[in-house]
């Protein structure tokens, strides 16, 4: 097969992932399948939408569903996937994106493994991808999706689905089609290709490991706007890539005293739990798309010191991916951008910040009154956290752990199955149908 231009995967994860981070640490640093796993993988089928030819299919962008429901009396907590397209792909679960492919020539032949928190009944696995134009002769070229799922529940038990004509597929792709609300009634059928092995991708295909983050907060320092009495701040940062690369994805930690809200190109990432103490406990969204090669981070921050300490703050450390696998960590600092209170817009890619000025820095992570108190923790574990502690001197939610100096804010080194079984909660609910409204908003 002939190689591939990559350059419609920056475009993919622009207009899919824009900027939505995954609310999830769902990259799994290990490229060990269970044997069920690995067995449906190599039975699984490349599939397509209907094409005369799918092996000459024309560059194009597809969206493909498939809605799995647990058997009666089960209960899913997880699910381990390994995917992979021809040519790129981004994989969504319940609206949130997981993650992407990397736009490199021949990439087909590296599948992805990933761990993902689920719902406890229904859950709805979509998948925006991409033909791209064949480098030599241009023009068509050959056109597949291959994945296999393994859903983990409650009692230890587990269930496998595949690529295969159950999956729906379109070609023109609805705006919020990896919402698990969206209607996909009218799609048709995915078409099967060949099964693994078969076909001119023959048995070519290896799980790639993920590099695990290895971002960490010791090096940031926690800022503010100066010259402000305002409880409310926003912050700006642009970043591009050193000459000769390309922006992938990013890795991002971030906290405030008390509240913030995260966004990366003008679209909603994130934002801190409601509940008492959270700076202790920074967010951390991993496999964020960035565009290729500007990237506008923008943060509205607010301090309550009922919900925090007496002194306002926020602080970040952001981890960019480049095609070359190489990567460079961004942290909060004086060449922050700041001004008190957040102008209307002022998240927007071309908002006017001309007349703000570089942000106050306190000092660095282990600086007084937070001291280095904080134990990073995944976003979903953060908001499902209770509202309300134990002890109700507590500044900390006792779903949580205490934090300790002791650790500077480092998150784990892979990512494997969540240790925490996933049933439908109302905070967790609220924190979907949150995040839904962010997304249509």
């Amino acid at each position: 097969m002939l190689a591939k231009a990559f350059v419609t995967l920056f475009a993919v994860a622009e207009l899919c992932l824009g900027a939505t981070g995954a609310l999830l640490d769902n990259r799994d640093a290990s490229t060990t399948l269970s044997s069920q796993l690995s067995s449906a993988f190599t039975s699984s089928y490349w599939i397509w939408i209907p094409e005369s030819n799918p092996l000459q299919a024309p560059p194009e962008d597809i969206a493909l569903r498939k809605t799995f429901t647990s058997p009666s009396g089960k209960t899913a907590t997880d699910a381990t996937a390994v995917i992979t397209a021809d040519n790129v792909f981004v994989l969504f679960v319940n609206g949130q994106p997981i993650g992407s492919s990397v736009g490199v020539n021949l990439n087909w032949q590296t599948a992805y493994k990933y761990s993902i928190a689920l719902n406890a009944t229904t859950n709805t696995f979509a998948v925006r991808a991409t033909n791209q134009q064949d480098v030599g002769p241009g023009g068509s070229g050959p056109a597949g999706l291959l994945a296999a799922f393994e859903v983990h529940y409650s009692d230890g038990s587990s269930d496998i689905f595949t690529t295969d004509s159950s999956w729906k597929a379109i070609e023109l792709i609805p705006w919020n089609f990896q919402l698990a609300e969206y209607n996909d009634s009218a799609w048709g059928s995915a078409s099967t290709i060949d099964k693994y092995g078969s076909g001119p991708w023959a048995s070519e295909v290896i799980v790639q490991p993920t590099q695990p983050s290895n971002v960490s907060l010791s090096n940031a320092q926690w800022i503010w706007a100066r010259n402000t009495d305002s409880k409310q701040v926003a912050f700006r940062r642009q970043a591009s890539p050193p000459s000769g690369k390309v922006a992938i994805q990013a890795n991002i930690i971030v906290s405030a005293d008390s509240d913030f809200e995260l966004f990366l190109n003008g679209q909603l990432i994130g934002s801190a739990p409601n509940s008492p103490g959270m700076w202790a406990y920074p967010q951390r969204f991993d496999a964020v798309a960035l565009n290729t090669h500007l990237n506008v981070f923008a943060v509205s921050a607010s301090h309550d010191s009922s919900r925090g300490t007496n002194t306002p703050g926020f602080i970040a450390a952001i981890q960019t991916m480049y095609n070359d696998q190489s990567s460079d960590i961004l942290y909060t600092d004086s060449t922050w951008l700041a001004v008190g209170p957040p102008p209307a817009g002022f998240e927007a890619v071309g908002a006017d910040d001309s007349n703000w000025v570089g942000a106050s820095s306190a000092g660095l992570f282990n600086v007084a009154p937070w001291n280095g108190n904080v134990l990073v923790v995944d976003a979903l574990q953060a908001s499902l956290a209770n509202t309300n502690a134990t002890d109700p001197n507590s500044p900390y939610p006792s779903n949580l752990p205490a934090p300790s100096g002791s650790s500077p804010g480092v998150g784990p080194p892979g990512f494997g199955r969540p240790n925490h079984a996933l049933s439908i909660s109302p905070n967790l609910l609220a924190c979907f149908v949150l995040f839904g409204f962010h997304i249509l908003a």
